[in-house]
């Protein structure tokens, strides 16, 4: 699965979940965000996708976070990855962003909701 495979992946199970808007932004000029949603309830989204090998690094967390503070304000931030996180990237995103990792990823392709 490519990179592009993969955010559309996840901008289908967003929508299979009632996730409304939902926009796959693209890599020219994305920003720092792949996909921009509304959850079901109405509260803005902006997600990055990261589908690689090794666990996702705390600057990757850091970047997501400068991007919602910027350029996506009023968007809660999401990031969802097929390998899992760093030490430093769970300390740097607790309480600051939604982090999906490969458990959770493989729990949500199986029908359980995704929380925001």
């Amino acid at each position: 699965m490519t990179g592009t495979d993969f955010e559309e992946l996840i901008a289908e199970l967003l929508r299979r979940d009632g996730f409304q808007a939902v926009e796959v932004i693209g890599r020219s000029g994305d920003r720092g965000v792949d996909i921009t949603a509304r959850t079901p309830d109405g509260r803005k989204i902006a997600v990055q996708c990261k589908r690689q090998a090794k666990n996702v690094p705390g600057d990757r967390i850091r970047n997501l976070i400068g991007a919602v503070h910027s350029t996506y304000l009023g968007h809660h931030g999401v990031l969802v990855t097929n390998a899992g996180y760093t030490a430093q990237a769970q300390s740097e995103g607790h309480g600051r962003i939604a982090m999906v990792g490969r458990q959770e990823l493989g729990s949500w392709m199986a029908g359980t909701p995704l929380k925001v």
